[in-house]
């Protein structure tokens, strides 16, 4: 007996459910293998709902089907079908430089402005905070038909999750609320110049279903900088790579090696070219650890081979004081 579970029982483990069967050929197509969840997850199962699991049903005509109703969540159990069927390789980590982000004015914002910021994470580090640097909060506001940019200017590849954050006030200081994300994978959209989410396909926006929040226009494009106009980031990545490659030499550590602490004075630069990189923070009281995401290598660093299941990855790992 297997047992899958999480918290609501049918995100995470709809996801994974879904994939399973997906995966073992019990079913052929990702929404086949996503309704066999739903009906199987739902007593009196409604065939007219199908994948539908608003709470909207459950207002005017009973309970709705139990389903998996992130579109991020969904969105990767196609993406398995597109490794099954397609023959996309995630694990390649393909990159992508993510130049801006656009998001139309809608009906509901021309009046009301929003003070946003916003966040990058690649492989669940944090790569990208806009509220860094003391940079004012972004405005989503003007005529209908206007659009706001959002500067990005990062390399990403593998999960990427992008967070967009409605603050009270104009203050950066001020509460903030998560009103928008998407997590997607560069991988399955080679070649392409823009990235679209519509407002149906993005996590939180979903639930907008009255459009109180915003109109159904609404959308994140992500921009993509073309080969032909050369990313300065990956440009600069591969020259450091090479003088690396040229003039140094290979290190290899254990996991759980120390590589460099805060205390470094011998001036030497390390490129960190495989396994993945930690910072860790010693507490001198109890002589325990933690390993904060987002701390700066300078931090004091340790190294562990990157396996199976690496969640962290930076975009170039060059160690070393005033690195």
């Amino acid at each position: 007996v297997i047992a899958v579970h999480c918290k609501g029982g049918k995100g995470r483990s709809g996801v994974m459910i879904s994939c399973l069967v997906l995966w073992s050929g019990h079913r052929k197509s990702a929404l086949d293998a996503l309704e066999l969840f739903t009906f199987r997850r739902t007593e009196n199962y409604d065939p007219e709902l199908g994948l539908d699991g608003t709470y909207n049903h459950y207002i005017r005509r009973g309970p709705c089907n139990q389903t998996v109703e992130g579109p991020s969540q969904i969105r990767y159990v196609h993406y398995l079908e597109a490794v099954l069927y397609s023959g996309v390789q995630p694990f390649a980590l393909h990159k992508v430089h993510l130049t801006h982000i656009s998001i139309p004015v809608c009906h509901c914002r021309a009046k009301t402005p929003w003070f946003v910021s916003y966040t990058v994470k690649c492989q669940r580090a944090p790569v990208l905070d806009s509220l860094n640097g003391g940079a004012p909060l972004a405005v989503l506001k003007g005529r209908l038909g206007d659009t706001l940019t959002l500067k990005l200017d990062v390399v990403v590849w593998g999960d990427v999750r992008i967070e967009l954050f409605r603050h009270t006030k104009r203050s950066p200081s001020s509460v903030k609320k998560l009103v928008a994300f998407v997590i997607f994978n560069p991988a399955f959209y080679p070649d392409k110049s823009r990235i679209v989410f519509q407002k149906a396909k993005i996590d939180v926006m979903n639930k907008d279903k009255k459009n109180k929040l915003t109109g159904e226009e609404f959308s994140m494009t992500l921009h993509v900088a073309g080969s032909s106009e050369g990313s300065e980031i990956m440009q600069v990545e591969e020259e450091m790579r090479a003088i690396f490659k040229r003039t140094g030499r290979l290190l290899r550590y254990d996991k759980g090696e120390e590589v460099i602490s805060e205390e470094e004075t011998t001036g030497r630069l390390l490129l960190i070219a495989e396994g993945e990189v930690e910072g860790v923070v010693h507490e001198m009281q109890d002589g325990s650890s933690m390993h904060p995401l987002g701390r700066s290598a300078a931090e004091a660093c340790s190294l562990g081979k990157a396996g199976a299941d690496s969640s962290r990855v930076p975009n170039i790992s060059i160690l070393g004081r005033n690195a």
